[in-house]
């Protein structure tokens, strides 16, 4: 049976509520799993089950449609005012628990002190760096930034770091969910995928014990690179071994250009998506500069661009294209460093978001140039 250990009662209460609520809807949680709050921390371990077992089944029943309520900051808690007719009691009931335990945790003051959108809404000058990515799925836009407008901003950053881009089939669009439990799991690149079932449940499993984690079980939220979950999750990730390219344009003398564009989402796949193709000019999705373990990726999948534009690729021009990769990421990163550091930054909060985005900019750059010296090998 799952079990839950939390240092304040009131969260405790809580959180068994949440598993009731969701055992009555269908979940199924393995014996062994562990909810855990510590500190307002909360935390998915499980010392009894072993690696790539099923943890938690969530059937579509228990997922919290995000758009189906209406939400507000009163302060640093979340309030629903309204939901949406045609939701069930149940549903409703599960998501009145979720909002409930982020704000008994403290969950959105957290944010507003680890956020980089905190502080990028107190300088709207970095937008030129770090603007909102235009994509649908986003929950806020640069002009909200430049308005000052930061209960939206906090907010939906905050709700957007949570939620998982639910399909009711293979074909279908994406709905912005809440997962019950599977939202307390920390990310990390090593951890598990979300997966389905046959009937659309979600499924996470036990992922591999990671050295100095003791029991604790980790999800992967996707393929993101350190910059990806700074900026969304608000953490510097120190282990994740590869960079995603900012977006680029590579000319190739004599050839023609290939533009890298920022993906719509973080792509599991090493086939990169071609967007259009016109004369000698490709547009594709953006590449990944990769860790040690796959020194020679980045140059297989630039032999494949070349070759779609052109039908022939040498050494030359992938060399020619790498380098040119390489040298706009070291620069976009070594100038937002230097815009970081030249704010007038009055808070200790921001201070210390300052001080982690800088941080980020330098093992990025840290890792684009161990990039070059095992590429040659």
């Amino acid at each position: 049976m799952a079990s839950v250990v939390a240092d304040d009662q009131t969260i405790e209460k809580s959180l068994q509520k949440l598993v009731g609520l969701l055992r009555v809807a269908g979940a199924q949680m393995a014996d062994g799993l562990v909810i855990k709050c510590i500190a307002g921390r909360l935390s998915i371990e499980a010392p009894a089950v072993r690696y790539g077992r099923p943890l938690i089944r969530l059937p579509p029943d228990c997922f919290i449609p995000l758009s189906a309520f209406s939400l507000v900051l009163t302060g640093n808690e979340i309030v629903s005012s309204t939901a949406q007719a045609g939701l069930t009691k149940p549903v409703i009931a599960i998501a009145e628990a979720m909002f409930e335990i982020y704000n008994l945790t403290g969950k959105v003051a957290h944010h507003r002190r680890t956020s980089p959108w905190s502080l990028i809404i107190a300088h709207p000058d970095l937008l030129s760096y770090v603007a909102p990515p235009s994509r649908e799925d986003f929950p806020f836009s640069a002009k909200d930034v430049r308005s000052g407008n930061k209960v939206k901003v906090m907010l939906a950053s905050f709700l957007h770091s949570r939620l998982f881009a639910h399909r009711r089939s293979e074909r279908a669009p994406s709905i912005p969910v809440l997962l019950p439990i599977t939202d307390f799991f920390d990310h990390h690149w090593k951890g598990e995928r979300y997966s389905y079932d046959g009937r659309r449940a979600v499924i996470m499993r036990r992922s591999t014990p990671l050295p100095g984690k003791g029991d604790e079980c980790f999800a992967r939220y996707g393929l993101h690179d350190a910059y990806d979950s700074w900026m969304t999750y608000g953490f510097v990730d120190e282990d994740v071994p590869f960079v995603q390219s900012v977006a680029t344009t590579m000319e190739l003398p004599g050839v023609g250009t290939i533009r890298l564009d920022n993906p719509s989402a973080p792509d599991e796949s090493s086939i990169r998506r071609i967007l259009s193709k016109k004369g000698n000019h490709l547009v594709t999705t953006a590449v990944m500069i990769p860790g040690p373990d796959a020194p020679g990726a980045l140059r297989r999948t630039l032999r494949r661009l070349i070759d779609k534009l052109t039908g022939r690729h040498g050494r030359d021009l992938v060399i020619c294209a790498e380098r040119q990769i390489i040298d706009t990421n070291l620069t976009y990163y070594a100038e937002l460093k230097s815009c970081l550091e030249c704010l007038s930054v009055e808070s200790a909060a921001h201070s210390a978001i300052r001080a982690n985005f800088v941080r980020l900019c330098e093992g990025q750059v840290t890792r684009l140039r161990n990039y070059l010296s095992y590429a040659e090998r």
